[in-house]
């Protein structure tokens, strides 16, 4: 749900087999829908976490973890 958000997929209850079969059927019927929420979580995997980004934040924490702040 924390990548999902409200704008690349769907979010079904753990577990629910019936939940998860329906929301495929959806995505598997519109492909206007899926070709959205593909690229939208193409975007923001790139946004959020690619090398160029994580790296430095990574960097970033490392650093103050062995300066103690």
């Amino acid at each position: 749900p924390e990548f999902i958000e409200n704008d690349c997929g769907g979010v079904v209850p753990y577990l629910d087999v019936a939940s998860m079969a329906c929301a495929v059927i959806r995505l598997a019927e519109n492909a206007d829908r899926r070709t959205s929420l593909g690229n939208c979580a193409y975007r923001k995997v790139r946004a959020r976490h690619d090398i160029s980004v994580a790296a430095p934040k990574i960097l970033d924490a490392m650093q103050k973890t062995i300066e103690g702040k």
